[in-house]
């Protein structure tokens, strides 16, 4: 639990560090935020599709109602 809870303070802490406005990002920033971005447009996109195909029916029991 103590091992817990110094990692939490620490990634606080170096979240806070790099949070500065900077020109440009270094090549493994770079790499990471096209890898998640990448794998949230995976996930994301069909997700949007299947939750608007639910909400479109909603829609379609109220307009019957």
């Amino acid at each position: 639990m103590f091992f817990l809870l110094i990692g939490v303070i620490l990634a606080i802490t170096l979240m806070g560090l790099t949070l500065g406005n900077r020109e440009k990002a270094t090549w493994p920033e770079k790499f990471l935020n096209d890898t998640v971005s990448f794998a949230h447009g995976l996930v994301f996109k069909p997700a949007r599709y299947i939750a608007g195909f639910f909400e479109d029916i909603g829609h379609l029991r109220n307009l019957y109602q």
